[in-house]
């Protein structure tokens, strides 16, 4: 008997559903946004409610903290598999490496080029008008 209440607890906390996941991370957020908002004061808490009412700073970080931890929690199958693709990852070679940072550098001076050219057009257009 008693091993048929340790495998119904074991598959209960080792079954993933669908959206548990997902509502999680987003009951997460909004915890943490009430946690903020008790910290820095735009939400309050009335001196006289219960347990919390004195201590709403303590409150408000362990509330932080806790949605924190279910956040990780959430978003830990989201990313789970990614870390299996980085580790079959290799890095470029020097070459490989310095043909992208040119690639990358002359695209950002062209860029500059093309904004400063606008910004000049623009400026003797609005001179005009």
């Amino acid at each position: 008997m008693k091993q048929e209440k340790k495998s119904i607890f074991k598959k209960m906390f080792t079954t993933e559903y669908k959206y548990e996941s997902i509502i999680s991370v987003v009951l997460s957020m909004a915890t943490l946004l009430i946690g903020i908002y008790i910290l820095n004061g735009t939400l309050t808490i009335k001196p006289t409610f219960p347990i919390i009412g004195g201590v709403p700073k303590v409150f408000a970080i362990i509330i932080i903290l806790l949605s924190a931890v279910v956040f990780l929690v959430g978003i830990w199958p989201i990313y789970k598999p990614s870390f299996r693709g980085i580790k079959k990852l290799t890095p470029p070679t020097k070459k490989t490496y310095l043909d992208h940072t040119l690639k990358v550098f002359t695209f950002i001076f062209l860029l500059v080029i093309v904004f400063t050219v606008y910004d000049t057009v623009i400026i003797r257009i609005i001179s005009w008008v």
